[in-house]
């Protein structure tokens, strides 16, 4: 996607999806897990609320949306990593504490979790 901004500067903007897998190829799991897992959260960080964040109807993406992207671009680097993380992405969240806690609940124990299974957030 190409945005318009001051002085007719063009700014070249990426999917979601691909900033997810390039970000991956460059970043530990648990970092990748934690990007993931705020691009599928239903926040967003805001200086337009005192606390400094916002609820948002949609997320920017999701796990499926990732997935399909990786399966359909299978030659990119980060690939793998990125294929990785989704097994963990907590989806749904409305704030980065709800979404860090629900991580460290579900997260396998050689990754600094509990192990305690899947959830779903707010539904």
């Amino acid at each position: 996607c190409i945005y318009e901004i001051r002085n007719s500067v063009d700014l070249y903007v990426v999917c979601p999806e691909l900033a997810f897998v390039q970000y991956a190829a460059n970043h530990d799991l648990i970092d990748v897990i934690r990007t993931g897992s705020a691009l599928c959260s239903n926040f967003m960080l805001t200086d337009e609320c005192t606390s400094g964040i916002a609820q948002v109807s949609t997320s920017v993406t999701s796990v499926a949306k990732i997935k399909k992207f990786i399966s359909n671009n299978s030659y990119m680097s980060g690939n793998q990593q990125a294929n990785r993380a989704l097994r963990y992405i907590v989806q749904g969240a409305w704030s980065p504490r709800e979404s860090a806690l629900a991580l460290c609940l579900t997260l396998p124990r050689q990754y600094g979790g509990f192990a305690l299974g899947k959830i779903t957030m707010n539904k």
